[in-house]
């Protein structure tokens, strides 16, 4: 059995709903099977373009942000959200300190996707940066799943089609 990882887990859940819905905007609405297929689209991109390390992402709609939040798990490469409300300058100069590259999009065909051991990091967060510089952290898939069962113990949502 593989390690469980938020890209696993969302591959779960797409095995599960299939063409149900998974992503609607004003401007989109995308299913399980199409969301993941993007995603690993995404994550070939990603593993065809660089070897190792970070990406930045700073999406300004839903749909970009989630499918290449999903598309670096699924690559095993931690993910570095950007604020887009920050200036351009000082988010470049973020991903440079912290050694996080930008990609570019582009259609791939689909690749193996590497083993992630549910330990590797796969979020890389910012601090708000309100007593200076903001600082660097990161969190596992392990640590996030955790924090999903927890907070379905505190706040446990019912069987529905739609969380938000």
């Amino acid at each position: 059995m593989s390690a469980a990882t938020i890209f696993t887990e969302f591959s779960r859940a797409a095995d599960k709903a299939g063409e149900g819905l998974a992503l609607m905007t004003s401007s989109v609405r995308l299913s399980y099977d199409d969301l993941r297929r993007n995603v690993l689209q995404l994550a070939g991109s990603i593993l065809q373009q660089e070897q190792g390390g970070a990406i930045a992402l700073q999406a300004g709609d839903a749909e970009d942000l989630l499918t290449a939040f999903l598309g670096c798990a699924a690559a095993g490469r931690p993910a570095l959200i950007l604020d887009p409300a920050r200036p351009a300058a000082e988010n470049r100069r973020l991903a440079e300190r912290y050694d996080a590259k930008t990609i570019t999009p582009r259609t791939s065909t689909p690749v193996p996707l590497p083993v992630v051991p549910s330990e590797a990091e796969f979020y890389w967060g910012l601090t708000s940066g309100t007593t200076g510089e903001p600082k660097l952290f990161a969190r596992s898939h392990r640590s996030w799943l955790e924090s999903f069962s927890a907070a379905e113990q505190i706040f446990p949502f019912p069987p529905c089609p739609k969380v938000l």
